[in-house]
């Protein structure tokens, strides 16, 4: 019988870095019974291009084909301070919004992991409903909350050069 998904929702920084595979290992190891969906996969990376190219917004890969085939919900990885990425709660919230299940790796030590609370819940879909509140419709790039960093804090922790360099995620918690 073939294993249902569980997406691995986590900063592009983590990408190919050690700690990206140690916390795989965490996920697989409180979740054997499913198979880990990682975003960070040639066949990802390239649906994403595709996407972007042939309908401006390479997400919609994610949240059309890649996220819907993960049945057994998400797993997020936050910074080190506890708050996640506007990337990682887009996804998170897709999941939510579904009344799927939704776990996060805890920080500071990110060895333990839970399902996200009521609070927490509530704190993802006020943060979605806020950034997309504006009367011309655009997506706010400075809105954020005590658990989700806005897009624009986003980009500044995960990138030393915008899209050239990346920061180190475990420095990253400091900008």
């Amino acid at each position: 019988m073939k294993k249902q998904k569980l997406y691995f929702a986590h900063p592009v920084n983590v990408y190919d870095e050690p700690i990206e595979q140690q916390m795989i290992s965490l996920v697989q190891a409180w979740f054997p019974d499913y198979e880990i969906e990682n975003p960070n996969q040639p066949c990802h990376q390239k649906g994403y291009t595709e996407w972007k190219e042939k309908y401006g917004n390479g997400m919609r890969y994610f949240y059309e084909i890649v996220l819907p085939s993960c049945k057994a919900g998400c797993v997020a990885m936050p910074f080190l301070d506890g708050l996640l990425g506007a990337g990682v709660a887009g996804e998170v919230i897709w999941y939510l919004a579904r009344n799927m299940r939704t776990y996060l790796i805890e920080p500071p030590k990110l060895t333990t992991i839970r399902e996200f609370n009521d609070d927490e819940k509530r704190l993802m879909f006020e943060w979605d409903k806020m950034k997309d509140e504006t009367k011309e419709k655009i997506i706010r790039e400075d809105i954020g909350n005590r658990l989700v960093l806005s897009i624009a804090d986003t980009r500044k922790r995960t990138w030393q050069i915008l899209y050239k360099t990346m920061r180190k995620y475990e420095k990253a918690h400091f900008i």
